[in-house]
Parts: C-alpha cells; sequence; structure tokens
C-alpha cells in the first residue's frame, strides 16, 4: 500500500542562481552613478509585485542590490529604487 503522505529526512537544496541577472547589474550599476536619485523599477510588474520588491530591495535580497546602500518606495503600484551609499552606523 503507498503512503498517503511523503516524509523526508532533510529538505533537498534549493537549486536556484544567486547571479544577477544582467538587466539588474547595470541597472544598480546606473543607480550608483547617480547616486540618491530615483528610477523607476526596470521591468513592468504588478502593483502587488511591486511591494514585495520594494521590501526585497530594502533587505538586499538581490545580489545586484546589496543591503545595505539602496532604498526603495512603491507610489501608485510603481517601485523606485535609488543608491544611497553604504552609511556607516554611528
Amino acid at each position: 500500500m503507498t503512503p498517503k503522505f511523503q516524509f523526508v529526512s532533510t529538505l533537498p537544496t534549493t537549486i536556484r542562481s544567486r547571479k544577477p541577472s544582467d538587466l539588474l547589474s547595470e541597472y544598480a550599476a546606473a543607480l550608483r552613478a547617480r547616486q540618491g536619485q530615483w528610477a523607476k523599477w526596470p521591468r513592468k510588474v504588478s502593483q502587488s509585485s511591486s511591494y514585495a520588491i520594494t521590501d526585497n530591495v530594502r533587505k538586499g535580497a538581490y545580489p545586484a542590490l546589496p543591503a545595505p546602500g539602496y532604498e526603495a518606495a512603491t507610489r501608485n503600484g510603481v517601485t523606485y529604487v535609488r543608491y544611497v551609499g553604504h552609511q556607516d552606523a554611528a
């Protein structure tokens, strides 16, 4: 008899690339070149995704946009990001 549920002793490793995409790498370079200026997110996304992207940028979840150094905000369903530099804690 086949069991109804399958149990595992350990979780498999996640197969996911942490390599920055070329587009986000270019975007990050452009932000650093114009420090302090807001730029729209380089991809068209849904409004709900826009809020998730903002949160991910703040957490440093994108390898091309490591935290600290970047700020993100969503306005009217559009994500904006800016490079503020690495600020040392006082």
